[in-house]
């Protein structure tokens, strides 16, 4: 569920990338595919994997990712 504060947050966001409005309606949608999105995507580093690599976070990004970010 996306609170009516988030709600009102995507659009503004929305509004100031797109420069458009969008309804309530409309954003919903939107935002909870956002929200999916990041759930999918989004993992935490591991206990054992902060072991392994300690602040070395390069090391936890794929290969073709380390040294351009």
């Amino acid at each position: 569920m996306v609170s009516p504060e988030a709600l009102a947050e995507f659009k503004r966001i929305w509004k100031n990338e797109y420069g458009t409005e969008i309804t309530d309606a409309e954003a919903l949608p939107k935002a909870v595919a956002l929200l999916t999105l990041f759930d999918v995507i989004y993992r935490p580093i591991t206990k054992e994997q902060a072991e392994k690599y300690g602040n070395d976070y390069h090391a936890t990004l794929p290969r073709w990712l380390r040294g351009k970010i």
